[in-house]
């Protein structure tokens, strides 16, 4: 028993210092100053993409947003999904080309058609919540001097007030302010978001029947031989889900698309991490997952001050308080008020009471082959 009390002690020392190690490193690559093109040459067309169902609070900001780009955008096209409010009347009466599906086509059927009808060679995609910065476009369109590039991704901040959009805004920070910007600089698989990208108008094909479109592309661009850049000075604001409970379906979505494509993709540590492999998917995971070994360790120094193991509460301890400092640092790099930092508590239980549970479940639901059905999330205006 106590050879085995020291294996343990042993074990869970090492996994410390790993992690340790592990987030210095993404936190050290992250803050370096990344090289940036002095004398970029943009794209002649550039053809803006809004997938749009039920959006008639939200969307007509985002159009007045995209007039006062600073650079110029040859066509704004709202694609309204048959919405059942007056979303496409709001997008024709700001005088941008809208077009009306006749059924529910869903996303990756929406934006495949708008991929169709524009002229531009290079697309920008807007979720309709969006409220981009003035030189979002410019930003994130630039590394598109290189042909080697498919698709560009950018930075999303939460614009939203109340106790889910700290939850939301600190988590993005942790994404796009640390393992966002660590992923770009070593060259380690940047995944779309969502929210709004740019890519180009050929390798515009979504696949309709994925939760997780984005995710989708990104490993189809990957595999392919293109790269998706992250631009850190491109910054979009975007809503929160207004709930608790709509912020926990949201991320189970999110889980859930994201097991759905790696069922898909059979062997995509091979596709995407070609000399790491698995260590990479692997690797990947933790990245995102600080918030839930944050909680992990702050139970670890609970539960060995109760037991009395006491080298192991001080490592536990000292982690959490590295850990605290990464947030602390994510959250000033995003430029989130000071106070949201105290979100991180309730973030990190979030994740350790659900996180696992939601990917457990998917798993399960896809290898019986079961689907599940995932309302929009509303935005709010």
């Amino acid at each position: 028993m106590t050879i085995l009390i020291i294996l343990v002690r042993v074990l869970l020392i090492a996994v410390a210092a790993f992690l340790v190690v592990f987030y210095s490193t993404v936190c050290f690559f992250a803050c370096c100053q990344k090289k940036t093109c002095k004398h970029p040459k943009y794209p002649q067309k550039v053809s803006v993409v809004i997938p749009a169902y039920n959006e008639e609070g939200v969307i007509e900001n985002l159009l007045k947003d995209l007039r006062s780009q600073s650079f110029p955008i040859s066509e704004t096209i709202v694609l309204d999904d048959n919405s059942i409010d007056s979303t496409y009347e709001v997008a024709k009466k700001m005088n941008v080309i809208a077009v009306r599906n006749e059924t529910k086509l869903g996303k990756a059927a929406t934006l495949n058609k708008g991929a169709r009808i524009t002229q531009g060679g290079i697309i920008v995609v807007f979720d309709a919540d969006n409220r981009p910065e003035k030189d979002c476009i410019k930003h994130l369109i630039k590394h598109f001097n290189s042909e080697g590039v498919g698709a560009v991704t950018g930075v999303a901040r939460i614009s939203s007030d109340g106790f889910t959009s700290k939850l939301a805004a600190l988590e993005f920070s942790l994404c796009f302010c640390l393992f966002q910007p660590f992923s770009s600089r070593v060259n380690f698989f940047s995944i779309l978001h969502g929210a709004y990208f740019g890519i180009r108008r050929e390798l515009t094909s979504f696949d309709r029947n994925m939760l997780t479109e984005d995710f989708d592309i990104s490993v189809g661009l990957v595999s392919r031989g293109y790269r998706i850049e992250f631009e850190p000075e491109a910054i979009s604001y975007v809503s929160a889900p207004p709930s608790l409970y709509l912020f926990a379906r949201q991320r189970e979505r999110w889980i859930r698309g994201a097991v759905e494509v790696c069922f898909k993709h059979k062997g995509i540590w091979k596709e995407v991490f070609p000399h790491i492999g698995f260590l990479g998917l692997f690797l990947k995971t933790l990245g995102y997952s600080l918030p839930l070994v944050w909680a992990s360790n702050f139970t670890l120094l609970w539960l060995c001050y109760f037991l009395g193991e006491f080298l192991l509460m001080y490592t536990a301890l000292c982690s959490v308080v590295f850990y605290t400092f990464i947030a602390i640092l994510a959250n000033f790099r995003a430029r989130n008020k000071a106070k949201d930092i105290l979100a991180l508590p309730f973030l990190s239980y979030f994740y350790f009471s659900f996180i696992i549970w939601f990917f457990l479940k998917a798993v399960i639901l896809e290898n019986l082959g079961l689907r599940s059905r995932f309302d929009k999330i509303p935005h709010k205006r």
